[in-house]
């Protein structure tokens, strides 16, 4: 006898929300498509083309969005509410928080020291680096590009524990002036 907790095949009204989501994002990708070629347009013959065409795919977006809406509200218990907190979140006490999901929906909130928390963002970063070189990709080519201008200037004495303020701390080039 199978569980149904446990069944992986998609209910009738999940295909129903799936494919009106596939919907919404296919005529939001066409919209902006049509946008940004349009933008791009040698004449304004073929400019006007490309502007009637996004806002073509922008109604239907919109459509698309809002029977998506009824599907939802239909399908969704009454109680039901969006979560109004982030997924992760710092708390007063300096502890992150973060909510997740079990493989069977149950709710589970995992509270981390902040040296925790930075040590679980450093070896995710470390694994998304070696996922990246194993799959043959550049990790430069993810990273933000480096800032070309100098940093900014600071007018003030850098303290060390030796130094107090009053002298120039030592090993460092002086502030300008």
């Amino acid at each position: 006898m199978e569980d149904s907790r446990m069944s992986t095949a998609p209910t009738p009204a999940a295909d129903t929300v799936l494919n009106s989501i596939d919907a919404l994002c296919d005529a939001y990708a066409k919209a902006k498509v049509a946008y940004t070629v349009a933008n791009h347009a040698d004449t304004k013959t073929e400019r006007d083309h490309h502007i009637a065409r996004s806002q073509y795919w922008n109604s239907e977006a919109q459509n698309h969005y809002s029977s998506l809406t009824e599907a939802i509200h239909t399908l969704a218990p009454e109680h039901t509410q969006v979560e109004t907190f982030l997924p992760v979140r710092v708390l007063p006490n300096g502890h992150v928080e973060i909510h997740t999901r079990d493989q069977h929906g149950r709710q589970i909130v995992v509270v981390l020291t902040t040296a925790e928390a930075v040590a679980i963002g450093v070896h995710l970063t470390a694994h998304a680096a070696a996922s990246l070189d194993r799959t043959g990709t550049m990790l430069h080519h993810h990273l933000p590009p480096l800032p070309t201008q100098p940093p900014v200037a600071t007018t003030h004495t850098p303290t060390t524990p030796t130094n107090r303020g009053d002298t120039q701390a030592i090993g460092r080039a002086p502030a300008p002036q």
